[in-house]
């Protein structure tokens, strides 16, 4: 029996139970509940014990079994941890394992490095096998100016041996120096960071392991060096409203990423210019170093029916690709959100970036429902462009009055918002990304603008009518009136919103069945790019509780319907394509499992699965594990 107490009216709660020895379950939204007035709640949870096990022995390449090697495989939530120590003879045990795969498991020794194997099936003997490697590598750890950086981390990146991937540390002196041992033969990338993120993280190489040459890892620390700035801000990019001008009647500008007809209309430009410490660790992402590596102007301007935007990036590496629909700040993106009447009430967020091909990609959440659909926001009536120049680009917007949730004009009202830059540089297939931005989101803050000669009881213009349509739709979402929001999409006509949205309602709703189905005929009748990044991201996150709660029949009647004949264009189908091979081999769908992964085995390299690692080393690995499977059936 439990009891939870005092909670807040109107506040949707999730629930975690964890006992030793036992899995954790992941909840989902079907287990949440929403605290109601004088209504006491009842709900009955079960947890379960693992009834698998995985035995055999840890040896050297020479048969000689390994004492105290550390196997650890996580099963999911705070208590999902099951471990064991390799004995005198090299035997190990572990029991209360879930599924006939482990799809990962740490196996680690201080001599031998930290090794990941994956896809390893259960209930039959395995034995792993470590080798340590005969090589060294040795060099210093200096910052841009020579100086040493000691107590730096330095460890190898993903060395490939046998089923596995391992892993060796290393760490620098007072002096900057280093050595570690046990490297294996060929090349390696080294990776180095700090604990107190004083400088960026980063990868370095690949250098060779012959031993004949010290390497010199530079690392650059995370600030703006003062020196770099080369331009004057004429509006400081300090706390403070950036003041503009409101022009009655249709301002002559042409949302094509031409900022010329901007000319005249004695904006003023804001300089973003600043990487706020907060913000880059919140978002991941480092603090660029000089203007020319990451730095940006905007100016900002409205007339009768719209807000228009005009950023200006300096960017010395594009990086435009696929980034899939709800992944727009994976690669180069600019962002803006808005905060309506300026309160803290959120009134939108728009990513602007472009595909491999240079067609724009406008996504973003909602005002109402914080989600993504696609199409929605060029339903609401807004218009963006992006143009590619010798110094970076430029991104144009056209955001109605009507979508910022403005009731009318008080004189001295401001309109809170912020403008991000997101920078994603590849180099030699290393990804590293930059955050600058005018206000600092992390820390809950915006800044303002005025709009001069905005008159009293000003009223927007112009309004999409498909703005008219969904704003009912998005109150039902909001009130979770289900049935109401399936209803109005029904009978909304042939927008390329409604299906999907109504695809994302029917699941809300708990009509499974009825959502996957909506979806898969999107995805046979459309043929297109944004809405099926869209669904099969969408698919993604709604399996991935269930891998968490060992539901994978539940992942398999979720994604087959969806991913199976989708091109493997893009990561969010890859790791897509890998959950659901993987449920295949826990369900003992064996020839499923290995045609899925076999399909994947010509996949562009250049496409990373969510942890880093090649797509065709994952499938092979899982193919390798299937065939071991039916060996041992015969």
């Amino acid at each position: 029996m439990y009891v939870f107490d005092n909670l807040i009216v109107g506040s949707e709660y999730s629930i975690t139970v964890t006992a030793e020895g036992y899995i954790t379950p992941n909840l989902g939204r079907a287990d949440q509940i929403i605290a109601e007035p004088d209504m006491p709640q009842y709900k009955d949870l079960t947890i379960s014990k693992g009834d698998r096990w995985l035995e055999g022995k840890v040896h050297d390449a020479s048969g000689k079994p390994i004492a105290g090697v550390l196997l650890s495989v996580r099963l999911g939530g705070p208590s999902g941890r099951v471990e064991a120590v390799s004995d005198a003879n090299g035997h190990y045990r572990l029991d209360g394992l879930i599924g006939v795969m482990i799809s990962r498991i740490s196996v680690n020794h201080k001599d031998f490095g930290r090794y990941r194997f994956e896809y390893v099936p259960t209930n039959l003997p395995y034995n792993f096998e470590l080798v340590r490697g005969t090589h060294s590598i040795s060099g210093k750890v200096v910052d841009t100016e020579g100086n040493p950086v000691m107590n730096a981390h330095i460890y190898t990146r993903d060395q490939y041996h046998s089923a596995g991937t391992v892993n060796v540390f290393g760490g620098s002196s007072d002096n900057g120096l280093f050595t570690i041992d046990g490297i294996m033969d060929g090349t390696v990338k080294l990776a180095v960071s700090t604990s107190d993120r004083k400088y960026k993280h980063k990868d370095y190489g690949p250098f060779k392991t012959d031993g004949r040459e010290e390497v010199t890892l530079v690392m650059i620390k995370n600030t703006l060096p003062e020196d770099t700035i080369d331009y004057v801000p004429s509006v400081p990019n300090t706390q403070g409203p950036y003041t503009t001008h409101y022009v009655k009647g249709k301002i002559p500008v042409t949302v094509d990423g031409d900022f010329a007809d901007w000319a005249g209309l004695d904006t003023g430009l804001v300089n973003i210019t600043e990487g706020d410490r907060e913000s880059n660790e919140k978002a991941r992402t480092n603090i660029p170093q000089s203007l020319k590596e990451l730095s940006a102007r905007f100016m900002c301007i409205a007339d009768d029916d719209y807000v228009y935007m005009a950023v200006d990036v300096t960017d010395d590496n594009l990086y435009f690709k696929d980034p899939g629909f709800d992944s727009a700040w994976n690669q180069d993106c600019v962002e803006i959100l808005f905060f309506g009447d300026n309160k803290k009430e959120f009134a939108g967020q728009l990513h602007i970036t472009a595909y491999e091909n240079g067609d724009v990609m406008l996504s973003g959440r909602d005002p109402v429902t914080n989600e993504r659909y696609p199409y929605f926001w060029e339903s609401a009536g807004v218009r963006a462009a992006l143009k590619v120049n010798d110094k970076g680009y430029t991104a144009e917007i056209a955001v109605p009055w009507s979508v910022l949730q403005w009731s009318g004009w008080e004189p001295g009202r401001l309109m809170g918002m912020n403008v991000r830059v997101y920078d994603s540089d590849v180099d030699e297939g290393e990804r590293s990304r930059y955050l600058v931005e005018w206000a600092n989101i992390a820390g809950e803050e915006y800044r303002e603008i005025v709009f001069s000669g905005l008159p009293e009881g000003f009223t927007p213009g112009y309004r999409s009518k498909d703005l008219d349509r969904i704003h009912p739709i998005f109150t039902s979402i909001k009130d979770k009136d289900w049935g109401s929001a399936e209803k109005q999409l029904r009978a909304a006509g042939d927008g390329r919103w409604v299906k999907p949205m109504l695809g994302r309602v029917l699941r809300l709703s708990q009509k499974e069945d009825e959502s996957i189905g909506v979806f898969a005929d999107i995805l046979r009748e459309s043929h297109d790019s944004k809405i099926e990044d869209w669904i099969i991201q969408s698919a993604y996150r709604q399996a991935m509780p269930f891998r968490s709660g060992g539901d994978y029949t539940k992942i398999i009647s979720t994604l087959e319907p969806l991913v199976v004949d989708c091109e493997n264009r893009n990561r969010a189908i890859v790791r897509s394509k890998l959950l659901l091979g993987q449920s295949y081999f826990i369900n003992s769908k064996y020839e499923k499992a290995r045609k899925l992964m076999v399909g994947l085995l010509d996949c562009d390299e250049s496409i990373r699965n969510y942890y880093g690692q090649s797509v065709q080393k994952d499938a092979q690995r899982m193919i390798d594990s299937i065939d071991r499977v039916l060996m041992a059936a015969h």
